[in-house]
């Protein structure tokens, strides 16, 4: 037996690691099982060495002690975590939880394989390979245009906005509204106040929320403490685990970053229905627009062309990386037709200069800028995506159905080279669509 008890330790559940009662004897029992294991290794090298029998019988006997000694330390865990367990929300109750913990199968934690070809072991290390991953995800695409051009584009976002009426207030009412409807489970972000901490606070506490949100409105400026991501990392099924590139990034931001979202989207809202910006093809992130619905629309223009006696072509598209690569610059173009001055202003402070951290185990990264994208875990983040790509090219003899950046384009005729040609034509217009876009500017 080869396993040391830091290795064993760490193989423990989680809850079983920090012991909460007889620290002097786990720790005793520790600094005795490392010298149990240095003593093992020992006689291991002299009866390879020697080939005795009695060398190995010596070293049979320490190996059968150290195992013993290792169980003790585990059951000296387990029952000290056991005996720090009480009934009241102070643990949540964790004695079933606990037991699950200890009944679920350890899974093995590959290291990850670095981009100079080496390995990373440690958590920290693990934290600093799969942030300097997604540093380089988050890069904006190289620009097809000439720079001149593309400052010619973006100038208008410099010019003066037409004037409105200053916002209306947020009453501390819809503050407390919307925190009630909160839900308490969600993972805090890296400040670690949680949408309980919201709920239970004091008259007091509701005000400054409240304060904070109306000078926001009026001052056009996101806090920059509320534009920190902490993200964690989740295995993607069916993916090599050593391997960066196999895991989906999952963005924590703080909870007042987006209870202040959600209070801001009430006030955006009713300009994009006035102004019908979001395209009717699209019904990701929208009110009674459900994925069956766009389902259901799909299947009735299969089915109807299919009664007619035509020819049924369609091309399924997924963009990739959609979220993690929409520019900024371009975005806020786009926005400053759509919005008054301020709330353009907020929309900008909210994009611009963001960062985010990774978090593996206990360990974190340094700070990291996103450049470009938006935060799919965010409130106001899928909107501002489905304004970006609100103006995907369509045709008059096609259909078009999106759901966020999954897009089919399906075509119908009796002819079945005309059917297929309608579609190339179709998939052509969407290839040229990021150009035909900065050409219609």
């Amino acid at each position: 037996m080869c396993t040391s008890s830091y290795t064993l330790y760490n193989r423990l559940p989680g809850a079983l690691r920090l012991p909460h009662a007889e620290p002097t004897k786990w720790t005793n029992g520790r600094r005795g099982s490392n010298k149990k294991i240095l003593d093992k290794r020992k006689l291991r090298i002299k009866w390879q060495t020697t080939r005795s029998p009695q060398d190995k019988a010596i070293f049979n006997k320490a190996t059968h002690e150290l195992k013993l000694l290792l169980n003790d330390l585990k059951q000296q865990a387990v029952q000290s975590y056991l005996k720090s367990l009480t009934g009241n929300d102070a643990t949540e109750y964790s004695l079933w939880k606990a037991t699950k913990r200890i009944n679920r199968p350890q899974t093995h934690i590959p290291p990850l394989r670095t981009a100079a070809g080496g390995w990373a072991k440690s958590d920290t290390q693990k934290a600093h390979v799969l942030a300097e991953h997604f540093a380089h995800v988050f890069q904006p695409y190289d620009s097809e245009i000439p720079d001149v051009e593309e400052r010619e584009i973006l100038h208008p976002q410099e010019a003066p906005s037409r004037l409105e009426a200053p916002a209306k207030k947020f009453k501390i009412t819809k503050v407390r509204d919307a925190i009630k409807h909160m839900r308490t489970k969600k993972a805090p972000g890296y400040d670690h106040i949680t949408g309980r901490i919201l709920k239970e606070l004091p008259e007091v506490g509701l005000r400054a929320i409240t304060l904070i949100f109306n000078s926001v409105m009026r001052t056009g400026y996101f806090p920059a403490q509320w534009k920190v991501s902490q993200i964690i990392t989740i295995l993607k099924p069916g993916k090599p685990a050593d391997e960066v590139t196999s895991y989906r990034p999952i963005s924590l931001l703080p909870i007042l970053s987006k209870l202040s979202e959600k209070l801001f989207l009430t006030k955006f809202q009713p300009l994009l229905h006035e102004q019908r910006t979001i395209s009717d093809h699209q019904f990701g992130f929208r009110q009674k627009h459900a994925t069956i619905e766009q389902v259901h629309r799909v299947t009735n223009a299969v089915t109807e062309a299919l009664e007619n006696h035509k020819y049924f072509t369609a091309a399924f598209l997924d963009i990739s990386q959609a979220f993690d690569k929409v520019w900024h610059e371009g975005l806020i173009c786009k926005l400053r037709p759509l919005f008054p001055a301020s709330t353009h202003k907020l929309l900008r402070s909210y994009l611009e200069h963001r960062y985010f951290q990774i978090k593996y185990r206990q360990a974190y990264s340094p700070l990291h800028p996103v450049l470009p994208g938006v935060s799919q875990r965010s409130v106001l983040g899928p909107l501002l995506y489905l304004m970006y790509a609100a103006d995907l090219r369509t045709m008059d003899d096609s259909t078009t159905a999106t759901f966020a950046d999954d897009t089919v384009v399906l075509t119908a005729h009796e002819n079945p080279a005309i059917a297929s040609h309608r579609l190339q034509l179709h998939l052509r217009e969407i290839q040229l669509w990021p150009k035909m876009a900065y050409e219609s500017k």
